[in-house]
């Protein structure tokens, strides 16, 4: 494609990632890249802001309860609503901090297992690092924002989906692959956790 494009200057993509779309050779012919990944990460954002809100509202269990679906009764550790629930965010990128920012104004706990995000980098944004294990334990909601990567793929699975608190919800508005997409189906038959995503795989 290079060869072809030899005026070529910029490499403007509209979505989120390049990783699939620019290559060694992108840098070594000096062109700008610009991608659209913030822009992208706003609506993103908001539609796991809301998927939290609602959540902890038990808004799809009881839409579910309502459709007439039998589902077992689950202890909470706090009332219905947002107040002192905690959210574990997997990963601090675009969407997780935009996240972060728009959950200030509740009164709910923000933790964030991220390899890459340091104790003071999570100070900085107003939230502790923990362990994903830690995270999945005491979370009364998991939302994704990690990276596809091959060692992302399937990074919760049978045992991580386990973990989760009775009653919990994981969001993914992130990619697909990383949630195992079997173990999910089947820790959902048990309706022991609900599941929000607006990605499949």
């Amino acid at each position: 494609f290079l060869a072809r494009a030899p005026r070529l200057r910029m490499l403007a993509y509209a979505a989120g990632t390049v990783r699939d779309t620019v290559t060694d050779a992108t840098f070594a012919r000096g062109l700008l890249v610009t991608s659209g990944a913030a822009a992208n990460a706003v609506p993103a954002a908001e539609y796991t802001v809301a998927a939290i809100l609602w959540a902890n509202k038990a808004a799809f269990t009881e839409r579910e309860r309502l459709r007439g679906v039998e589902l077992p009764a689950l202890p909470r550790r706090h009332p219905v609503g947002n107040w002192g629930k905690r959210i574990g965010l997997v990963g601090a990128s675009y969407v997780g901090r935009l996240v972060i920012e728009r959950l200030r104004p509740y009164r709910c706990t923000v933790v964030v297992a991220d390899p890459y995000l340091t104790d003071e980098g999570a100070a900085a944004l107003g939230v502790a690092r923990v362990e994903l294990d830690e995270l999945l334990a005491t979370s009364d909601v998991v939302s994704l924002h990690a990276p596809s990567l091959p060692e992302t793929a399937g990074m919760i699975g049978a045992a991580e989906l386990a973990r989760m608190m009775d009653g919990a919800t994981l969001v993914n508005t992130a990619r697909a692959p990383l949630a195992d997409h079997d173990a999910l189906v089947a820790e959902l038959r048990t309706c022991r956790i609900t599941d929000v995503r607006d990605v499949t795989d």
